[in-house]
């Protein structure tokens, strides 16, 4: 058997959109001095996270000047074994502090994505989804990665209003509407579907397979959401024309496993047969019938999703493992892997790497592929 040596490296430079430009950068003062680096990647709006601790010994004082890049620069993060690494992500929103106790003194670097924060209040025209994604995108220098599916949508139907909120807060809501994710991420504007097992830089990757013996430890939570099976959602709307509140319900079908929309115009709805279910009420009143069945079926996707099994893994460090990416694992319980005929499909919600004096390890939280 091959013995594989865990590693990494870190890069300064600078991002614009997607091109990171390498600078001279001395990793000899890291490489003597690290304790511990991880990278934690997030499905959603939720951040990504960089986190480097080093020993800063006083005869080591002058090493923070070396370490800690100017906010315009950017650390570029990959992790793997001997020369194959695999980037983990481009971060540069940069943190760095000190600290000291008995154990002596630490330099502690935290670091996210470019998170789009400053707040405006505009009124965005009605154009393509890809194209309001476009607009940001262009205002923030990142490159658009737009799943070609969403790209010729229109955006009449969703809110044009961004009200004295930031663009990643008012994105998250379009992406609401789509059942989409949106992220900015490695100098790109992510704005794709959920649980379709795609990475960070926006390409559907393989499945990643893994074997019992690759899994340290697992727990697989079976009974999460059962309390509350949700086999429906109704949103509402005001049918102007006959002066009349309207539900529209997205509901799962028993038999094909589909979603199904109906509208029912006298404001009463049907409970989906053969499904021991509980309906989802949306709160918000929708301005129109195409509004309210987008976010009904995209609340039901959701909440599917939420109410299913969710696992937890630590295992020998794997670089390929990404936040949205889907893996399967063969050898463990029937409810973990599958039966002989079909596989069991797992979406990454969140995953996190971590190199130490101790190795290489990832641990990551997942739900079922619908």
């Amino acid at each position: 058997m091959t013995l594989r040596a865990p590693s990494y490296r870190l890069e300064v430079g600078t991002l614009k959109k997607s091109k990171f430009t390498r600078q001279v950068f001395n990793t000899a003062l890291i490489d003597n001095r690290l304790l511990s680096l991880s990278v934690t990647l997030n499905s959603g709006v939720s951040s990504d996270q960089l986190t480097i601790s080093l020993d800063n010994s006083p005869v080591f004082m002058g090493l923070g000047a070396h370490i800690s890049p100017p906010s315009q620069k950017a650390i570029k993060v990959s992790m793997g074994y001997d020369f194959n690494l695999l980037e983990l992500g481009i971060f540069t929103d940069i943190d760095v502090t000190l600290q000291s106790s008995s154990a002596g003194e630490t330099l502690n670097i935290s670091a996210t994505p470019n998170l789009m924060r400053d707040e405006t209040s505009e009124t965005h025209r009605e154009i393509t989804l890809g194209a309001l994604i476009g607009k940001f995108a262009d205002r923030y220098v990142l490159e658009v990665a737009l799943d070609n599916a969403l790209i010729p949508l229109g955006t009449t139907n969703i809110p044009l209003n961004q009200q004295w909120e930031s663009a990643l807060s008012y994105l998250s809501k379009i992406a609401d509407y789509f059942d989409a994710v949106v992220k900015p991420i490695a100098g790109k504007l992510l704005f794709l579907k959920k649980g379709q097992g795609t990475a960070i830089s926006g390409i559907a990757v393989p499945t990643v397979k893994l074997q019992a013996y690759d899994i340290i430890s697992w727990h697989c939570d079976l009974s999460t959401g059962q309390e509350q099976n949700y086999g429906a959602v109704v949103a509402r709307y005001f049918d102007y024309q006959n002066a009349t509140e309207v539900e529209v319900e997205a509901k799962l079908n028993p038999v094909t496993g589909n979603v199904d929309i109906t509208t029912s115009e006298d404001g009463t709805t049907t409970t989906p047969v053969g499904v021991a279910s509980t309906t989802h009420r949306m709160p918000t009143l929708c301005k129109n019938k195409a509004e309210a069945e987008k976010l009904a079926a995209s609340k039901l996707a959701e909440l599917r999703r939420n109410q299913g099994p969710k696992l937890n893994l630590t295992l020998q460090g794997n670089p390929r493992i990404t936040a949205e990416g889907s893996l399967q694992i063969s050898g463990l319980h029937s409810e973990v892997s599958g039966g002989w005929l079909s596989s069991i499909t797992w979406i990454v919600k969140s995953v996190t790497h971590t190199y130490s004096s101790g190795g290489y390890q990832t641990r990551l939280t997942a739900y079922q592929k619908l």
